[in-house]
């Protein structure tokens, strides 16, 4: 009896951890210039942090395959200087007004495809 209830409690515990976290299939690069992710599967959320000066700038890349993808770029007190939901492909460039470390944060729902930012001083 003391054997199921252990392996019960293992199995459980490996299916609520395995639900916490973001599926991601696909690879992942951030420093503190860049955050780049690339993904054939994308179910969760992937977040970075990055600390800029006024007035510089970030490259944005978003390329969307399939499912959907929210992209949010937030400042101080997560007032938001950009936000996509169900974004669509684009290229296009921020400029930032305030020094701060903004968190990028993509969300994704059985999606794939590639978000890219890189920052220029």
């Amino acid at each position: 009896m003391r054997k199921i209830i252990g392996l019960t409690i293992i199995i459980l515990a490996a299916i609520l951890l395995t639900a916490c976290g973001a599926r991601f299939t696909g690879e992942e690069s951030a420093d503190e210039t860049h955050f780049a992710l690339t993904f054939s599967e994308l179910d969760g959320t992937k977040a970075h942090e990055m600390e800029l000066g006024e007035g510089a700038i970030v490259d944005v890349e978003i390329e969307v395959k399939s499912g959907r993808l929210d992209i949010l770029v937030s400042g101080e007190k997560g007032e938001a200087i950009y936000q996509a939901n169900d974004a669509e492909s684009m290229v296009f460039s921020l400029i930032i007004r305030k020094a701060y470390t903004y968190k990028f944060i993509v969300m994704g729902e059985n999606a794939a495809g590639a978000v890219s930012f890189t920052v220029y001083p």
